[in-house]
This record gives structure tokens, C-alpha cells and sequence, in this order.
């Protein structure tokens, strides 16, 4: 029988404890989350969009900064 290395070996893993966030991580992807729904619907709403229209420039602005050089 030929010798086999036990530190190849793969060993099953619980999955859901090693991807559960912590408390922090939470409260982190819930503002995210809001944030997210907030410029959407500033992106969106006509009468709202002018609120984002800076941070819409200044990304614009900034993004053909960074490919230019």
C-alpha cells in the first residue's frame, strides 16, 4: 500500500461559520445597503438627480483623470 501524506488531505469545513459576518461587518453592509438604495433613487428620481449631480461630476471628472495617464 503506498504511503500517503495526511497534510494533502482535504478536511470538510463548515462553510456558514467562516462566511457569517460579525457584528460590525453587519452594521457595515446595512449602511452600505442603505446608501446604495439612497443613490438609487436620487440617480433615478428627475426632480431629486440634481442632489447627486456633483458627486456625479466630480465621479466623471475623476475617472477620466485616472485613464488618461
Amino acid at each position: 500500500m503506498p504511503f500517503v501524506d495526511d497534510q494533502h488531505y482535504l478536511y470538510p469545513r463548515n462553510a456558514a461559520s467562516d462566511l457569517t459576518p460579525n457584528d460590525t461587518q453587519k452594521v457595515t453592509l446595512i449602511v452600505a445597503g442603505c446608501y446604495v438604495i439612497a443613490i438609487a433613487i436620487l440617480w433615478h428620481v428627475p426632480f431629486l438627480s440634481w442632489i447627486i449631480y456633483p458627486f456625479k461630476y466630480v465621479d466623471a471628472r475623476l475617472s477620466f483623470l485616472v485613464l488618461a495617464r
